[in-house]
């Protein structure tokens, strides 16, 4: 999970600071920090705050208050996030300190992500490269659908004049397609036979989505 980070607008980042100072300054060990960093954290809080009053009073707006303003803001964001990082760290932090803190709970229990539901769109070439994409997907990148690490290529190389596999099942394994043009390995007797080749999207937990088309073939001699 990314390290959690401060809203961006001034109101709702002030409002976190003052919590962010309120529940680690009692008692900084309790979540990873030390007194040092509250003591820095709580200076650069008082000067951004003094800082924004000035530059958002009408008497007082001008050029300079502003940019002074936004360089203590950036002052203390650049110490928020060093701290979220320090607290994030620490092995101990328990949810209801992150509640407290305003950060996000962790996902222990990462939702796992299927096999995308459409088979690919494949396509080969006579030197054994083939092409596999989403046919959702219309951008000229060959993007790979959501929750597929790539394709599970298998198929057969027979003779001109054989009859083609009646059925993609029970095929043998050729390769794994993590690229969108994939070189396939061939035997040493492909020249001249026609490779019939199907692909099924994998996810991380080895699930396989729907099988693709058929692609055929004849092998450049």
């Amino acid at each position: 999970m990314a390290t959690a980070t401060p809203p961006q607008g001034d109101g709702p980042f002030e409002v976190w600071a003052d919590n962010w100072s309120a529940q680690t300054t009692p008692a900084p060990t309790l979540v990873g920090l030390v007194t040092a960093d509250c003591t820095a954290f709580n200076a650069a809080l008082t000067d951004y705050k003094a800082r924004r009053v000035t530059a958002e009073t009408s008497t007082t707006r001008t050029k300079i208050a502003i940019t002074q303003k936004r360089t203590a803001k950036n002052s203390l964001m650049a110490l928020a996030r060093a701290q979220i990082k320090k607290v994030e760290a620490f092995p101990t932090l328990t949810a209801a300190q992150r509640d407290q803190l305003m950060l996000p709970q962790r996902d222990v229990h990462p939702t796992p992500r299927p096999a995308p539901g459409t088979a690919p769109q494949t396509a080969l070439e006579s030197t054994g490269v083939i092409t596999v994409r989403d046919p959702l997907d219309a951008g000229p990148r060959f993007r790979r659908p959501f929750g597929a690490l790539g394709a599970l290529v298998t198929g057969v190389f027979l003779p001109l004049d054989a009859d083609p596999p009646a059925s993609p099942e029970n095929l043998p394994f050729i390769a794994l397609a993590t690229k969108p043009r994939t070189a396939l390995p061939l035997p040493a007797d492909a020249d001249g036979k026609k490779l019939y080749a199907y692909a099924r999207w994998y996810s991380a937990r080895g699930e396989l989505g729907p099988v693709s088309a058929v692609a055929v073939t004849t092998i450049a001699a």
